[in-house]
């Protein structure tokens, strides 16, 4: 993709993300063809040290109302965060369409640069950015043009937008931050999306830069920024399905194994009952040799 080469990173282990039908979410932004989605796996748990283990990076697809995993990469030794990415795009081919991309998985002024030298000016991106990290906007506020993104979200105007996400339509805000500058690239377009309260920056409100313009629509930029969270709840979601399909199976095999023991007590208790019986006749033979068994006491 990228005339910049680099070392392609190790290949993680086999992806178990099954492709998810998720009906209605890709209407808004279809006409921009494939978005493409790279998150750390379980990149938020590690950065809460619930997660353990070899980070990996991977590459989701969504076409139409369609999400697959197209690649995925392990995260660490010499290659960067960047890299990784590039190489999962140019594995996956990706040529057009959308990258959607979180500050949390790579650097967001570095992966800007790296598409931007990349020259497909087909691709476009849309990047969740830090909000508490200073840029430079082209149109000063009060007097200043380099400020936290987080400023300009308090004293934003917001507009409602309805999104498609995987767990239904939800109720949003989005507002036109302006034009940005990130790292080496300018004219970039900052807006904020806030999914519940609005007034003030809080926790909820993500940041995000793109190479699109306004005029494609806010509430498709949105729908696009809130991927960086919403990828989380397709993965949840087919690990749901995946369990729900795999429990008939495994109650199954707990049924055999339970009707198994069942059984095998049954003989058991049958094989004393006969031993019993056994002994007694043996016993009674002894006692009565010359009378047959159907006509002993006990028979």
């Amino acid at each position: 993709m990228s005339a910049v080469t680099f070392d392609l990173p190790e290949p993680a282990a086999p992806c178990v993300f099954e492709p998810q039908m998720l009906t209605g979410v890709g209407s808004a932004t279809a006409d921009l063809g494939p978005i493409w989605i790279i998150e750390e796996v379980a990149g938020h748990l590690r950065a809460q040290g619930k997660k353990t283990g070899a980070p990996h990076m991977r590459l989701y697809r969504l076409s139409g109302d369609v999400l697959t995993a197209e690649q995925e990469l392990n995260l660490g030794g010499e290659s960067s965060r960047a890299d990784t990415a590039m190489a999962l795009l140019e594995q996956a081919k990706a040529r057009s369409g959308v990258i959607v991309c979180s500050f949390r998985t790579v650097a967001a002024a570095q992966i800007v640069e790296r598409l931007e030298a990349s020259g497909r000016s087909e691709l476009h991106y849309v990047v969740e950015v830090d909000p508490t990290r200073r840029v430079e906007f082209a149109r000063a506020r009060d007097g200043v043009r380099s400020s936290l993104p987080k400023d300009r979200v308090e004293t934003a105007s917001w507009q409602q937008v309805n999104l498609s996400k995987p767990a239904g339509d939800s109720e949003c805000y989005a507002a036109n931050l302006g034009k940005v500058k990130l790292g080496g690239v300018a004219d970039l377009t900052c807006f904020a999306l806030s999914i519940g309260g609005i007034k003030g920056y809080q926790r909820g409100i993500l940041v995000g830069m793109t190479s699109l313009e306004l005029e494609d629509g806010l509430k498709k930029l949105a729908q696009l920024l809130a991927w960086t969270r919403w990828v989380r709840l397709a993965v949840r979601k087919a690990k749901r399905t995946r369990s729900a399909l795999a429990a008939p199976s495994r109650l199954s095999l707990s049924d055999t194994a339970e009707t198994a023991a069942s059984l095998d007590i049954l003989v058991r208790a049958n094989r004393k009952i006969a031993a019993g019986h056994d002994a007694k006749a043996a016993d009674q033979h002894l006692q009565f040799p010359d009378q047959p068994a159907l006509n002993r006491p006990g028979f």
